[in-house]
């Protein structure tokens, strides 16, 4: 999004290309010593990184990857990724997800290698439906204001697929489209259901849960719902 380049310096059309040289700087860096690196944006040289980490092999950079493109190229680079649910919604991440891992062992790439999709995703335990939208209506409502604020002036300053398409989804969202398309606001017993289904279908490797999106949670509450997902959800998801 151009708002993440305000005040950078820095186009928004080098973006890619400053990720792809960061990452093999950053790995360079952790791996060798004397590290020489004439890149485009980036220029080291002879410089050795301490203390370096004490796993051996260090783990592999993961890349947040929301458009096709991404995942695609970090599947070719053989990078693990994070998809995240609030960007696409499950239905895209299906096809993208699907693309990636294809593409993941077309590339040659080790298919053992695990926790190659992680999946970041707004989770919400409460005792019934009524009760979590009553505790999460001013998130959602924080949510959709922040997320239209930021794509709505994208859609002229550049031409980006499926944004007009976001921008008319966000302005007439409910809570049951949203729960349906992008989170997990639920009783634990759905949860489990929720998460078993999308494991199955999105061929997700982890979850990452986001139980307080836009921040408009009362801690307590949000104590109490990761407490209901350690208790009832998490014990359950072992066995299966």
């Amino acid at each position: 999004m151009p708002a993440h380049f305000d005040g950078s310096g820095v186009a928004i059309e080098e973006g890619r290309e400053r990720m792809l040289e960061s990452l093999q700087l950053i790995e360079s860096l952790l791996s060798e010593d004397n590290c020489t690196y004439p890149g485009k944006y980036f220029q080291l040289s002879n410089l050795t990184l301490t203390p370096k980490p004490v796993q051996k092999p260090f783990s592999t950079p993961r890349a947040a990857a929301n458009s096709r493109e991404t995942f695609e190229l970090m599947a070719k680079l053989g990078y693990p990724v994070f998809a995240a649910s609030h960007v696409n919604p499950f239905s895209m991440l299906k096809d993208l997800i699907t693309i990636y891992k294809q593409e993941f062992v077309g590339s040659g790439h080790n298919t053992s290698t695990k926790n190659s999709v992680d999946l970041l995703c707004p989770i919400f335990v409460g005792s019934s439906s009524k009760a979590i939208k009553s505790d999460m209506q001013e998130s959602l409502d924080k949510l959709k204001k922040v997320a239209l604020e930021k794509i709505t002036p994208a859609v002229n300053e550049q031409s980006i697929p499926g944004l007009n398409e976001k921008i008319e989804y966000l302005k007439g969202m409910s809570f049951e489209q949203l729960n349906r398309d992008m989170t997990l606001f639920e009783n634990p017993e759905m949860c489990v259901t929720r998460i078993e289904k999308l494991k199955n279908e999105l061929n997700i490797d982890r979850l990452l849960c986001r139980f307080n999106p836009r921040g408009k949670i009362s801690h307590k509450k949000v104590m109490k719902a990761m407490k209901l997902f350690s208790e009832k959800v998490i014990p359950i998801l072992m066995r299966l």
